[in-house]
């Protein structure tokens, strides 16, 4: 992996590491592209165990890494999604279930732009 991980968005700590995630083959999920996933890759960190890569990570460190360094401008936004990963790896959520609460929350979240974009006259 070439790119440098930044600090943890969410503590500011700089402990943070690209981890892997592997399935066996009765697990029923798949990337976007239509790939099953048999090994996913996460960025976590380990002071707060803030995590990127979603529900079910990503294809390769690369894009693990380029996520984890892409800052969301929506802090609440973070710590949900954080919240909802976190939660992920402790109940076990269908990924109907996480998409549709991840689907809820983007809707909520774009709702809530436009709404600030009227009350500041820019719509």
């Amino acid at each position: 992996m070439s790119e440098k991980l930044l600090p943890c968005p969410f503590c500011g700590d700089s402990d943070v590491n690209i981890g892997t995630t592997a399935f066996d083959k009765n697990h029923e999920a798949w990337f976007p592209d239509g790939t099953r996933i048999r090994k996913a890759y996460f960025v976590c960190c380990s002071k707060c165990t803030g995590a990127s890569s979603g529900f079910i990570g990503d294809q390769t460190e690369e894009l693990a890494a380029k996520k984890w360094n892409t800052r969301a401008t929506d802090p609440v936004k973070d710590k949900l999604y954080t919240a909802l990963v976190l939660v992920r790896h402790h109940l076990p959520i269908t990924s109907k279930i996480l998409k549709f609460i991840m689907d809820a929350m983007n809707e909520a979240t774009s709702a809530y732009e436009n709404e600030k974009k009227q009350q500041e006259g820019k719509i």
